[in-house]
C-alpha cells in the first residue's frame, strides 16, 4: 500500500468541504485532478471513503476513522517543515467561536496573533456555540471557542475565563438599575438569542427557578442586533457582560440585577479541540495566546498572579 501526502491532503480538504469543487478551489487544482487523487487513495486503502448524496460527498465510517489519522500526518509534516524554517510559524488555522467571544474578544486576539505570525493564514468563523461544537467535532475547524460546557466525549475542553450573563434594558425602562426577583420579569418582552444557543439554554435554565416562562417577543442570532432592539423597543435582553459593558458605561443601556439567580448565570468560556488528533505547534501556539489573554478581560477574568497563571497555561498545553 502506498499512500502519498498529496492524497491525504486531497482527502482532508474534500472531507472538510464535502465537495470536490470547493476542495479543488482551495487546492488550486482542477476538479478532475482532485477526483482522480481521491480515487487513487481509495484504491490504495482498499475501501471507499465517501458516499455521494446529490452534489455533496459525505464521509462513511471508513472516512470518519481515517480522517483523524490523515490530519495528524499532515500536521506532523507541517511541524517537520517548520524545523527548517526556525521559529517562524506557517500554515492555515481554522477557528470557530461563539457569538460573544467571536464578536468581542477573538478579533483582538486574532489580530495580535497575525501580527506575530504573518505567515499564518488564520480564518475565524462566528456562529452559535452549539455549531462550534459540531464544526470542531466534524473536523471542519481546528479550534473552537464556546460559551459554556460541552459534553461531547470526542472533544477536549480547556477552561478559559469566567463570564456572566446579565439582564439589561434601555436607560428609560422602568427596571433600569433596579434589583428585582425573577417573577417581576414574567410580563416583560424579551429580545434574546434563539433556541439552540448556549446563551439561551443557560438563561432559560436559570430563570426557570423563579418564573413560569419568558415572554419571548423577538429572537436574533447577533448580540449587536439584540442590543439595538433593546435600545429602541422597550424590551429586556440577556447577554454576556462583555457584550454590554461599553454600552452601559456610555449610558446606552442599563443593567437589571436579579440577585437570586445570578450565580446560575455564571459560565466559563472554553476552548474545544478533538481529543484524537495531533494538534501540532501552530495550534498549540494559538491556544497559548488565547489562554494568556484572559487576564486582560475587565471584570470577568480569573484573577491569578502571573506565576500561577503561567504554570496553569503550561499544564493545560501539556494536555493537548
Amino acid at each position: 500500500m502506498r499512500v502519498t501526502l498529496k492524497q491525504l491532503l486531497a482527502f482532508d480538504t474534500v472531507a472538510r468541504h464535502g465537495s470536490i469543487n470547493k476542495a479543488a478551489e482551495e487546492l488550486s487544482l482542477s476538479q478532475s485532478a482532485v477526483s482522480l487523487t481521491l480515487k487513487d487513495l481509495e484504491a490504495a486503502i482498499g475501501c471507499p471513503m465517501f458516499e455521494r448524496r446529490k452534489r455533496t460527498l459525505v464521509m462513511n465510517e471508513n472516512g470518519r476513522r481515517f480522517q483523524p489519522r490523515a490530519r495528524a500526518v499532515l500536521r506532523q509534516v507541517a511541524d517537520l517543515e517548520g524545523v527548517m524554517l526556525g521559529p517562524k510559524l506557517t500554515g492555515s488555522l481554522r477557528v470557530a467561536a461563539g457569538s460573544t467571544a467571536g464578536t468581542y474578544v477573538l478579533p483582538r486576539i486574532c489580530a495580535r496573533f497575525s501580527r506575530q505570525h504573518p505567515e499564518v493564514n488564520l480564518k475565524l468563523v462566528v456562529c452559535s456555540s452549539s455549531e462550534v461544537v459540531e464544526r470542531v467535532d466534524a473536523m471542519k475547524q481546528d479550534i473552537g471557542i464556546i460559551e459554556g460546557e460541552s459534553h461531547r466525549t470526542s472533544l477536549k475542553r480547556l477552561p478559559w475565563f469566567e463570564d456572566a450573563l446579565t439582564v439589561f434594558c434601555a436607560p428609560g425602562h422602568r427596571l433600569a438599575g433596579r434589583s428585582v426577583a425573577p417573577a417581576e420579569l414574567e410580563q416583560e418582552a424579551w429580545f434574546i438569542q434563539p433556541l439552540g444557543s448556549f446563551t439561551r439554554y443557560a438563561m432559560s435554565s436559570a430563570f426557570r427557578r423563579g418564573m413560569r416562562e419568558l415572554r419571548v417577543t423577538m429572537e436574533m442570532n447577533s448580540p449587536e442586533c439584540i442590543k439595538k432592539a433593546v435600545m429602541e423597543g422597550g424590551g429586556l435582553g440577556c447577554l454576556s457582560r462583555i457584550a454590554i459593558q461599553d454600552d452601559v458605561a456610555q449610558g446606552r443601556l442599563a443593567m437589571v440585577q436579579v440577585p437570586s439567580i445570578q450565580p446560575l448565570l455564571s459560565r466559563t468560556m472554553g476552548i474545544v479541540l478533538r481529543k484524537d488528533v495531533y494538534h501540532g505547534e501552530l495550534i498549540e501556539a494559538f491556544v497559548q495566546t488565547v489562554l494568556q489573554d484572559r487576564r486582560g478581560q475587565p471584570g470577568v477574568a480569573l484573577q491569578k498572579d502571573r506565576r500561577s497563571h503561567s504554570a496553569e497555561v503550561e499544564k493545560l498545553l501539556q494536555e493537548l
